[in-house]
């Protein structure tokens, strides 16, 4: 699912609140003047989220709605960052870490949870 970088504003207030969600009126009081939209442009970006399977809508007496996602962020992030090392990459990770460490070395504590991830990769392959 592509989530485009102002939907990711809306599905970062739905996450932040939680997986119980957000009311409609909560969502739209953080997101307008936080971003400078109208009430119709955050309104179009949630059908759209809803469209796309991301957020799902429960009706709560009085007429009201509560939003809650129905992707974790964790999963979001993983799929955008395949995307992105598939597009710019060749689907390449070393490239694109190759890429990111040339002008600027990761701090040392970077670089030791970069030691354990590929351990621990390493150690996955041998069982």
């Amino acid at each position: 699912m592509r989530i485009t970088e102002a939907e990711a504003c809306v599905m970062e207030a739905v996450w932040s609140a939680g997986p119980a969600g957000l009311s409609a009126a909560d969502l739209l009081a953080q997101l307008c003047p936080a971003h400078a939209w109208s009430e119709s442009t955050a309104r179009t970006l949630i059908h759209r989220l809803m469209l796309k399977g991301a957020l799902r809508s429960t009706r709560v007496p009085g007429g009201g709605a509560v939003y809650a996602p129905t992707v974790t962020r964790e999963t979001w992030l993983a799929a955008e960052g395949q995307g992105l090392v598939d597009r710019l990459f060749g689907g390449e990770l070393a490239t694109l870490v190759a890429l990111l460490t040339r002008e600027r070395r990761p701090p040392p504590d970077d670089l030791a949870r970069l030691r354990r991830l590929v351990a621990e990769l390493d150690a996955s392959e041998d069982d």
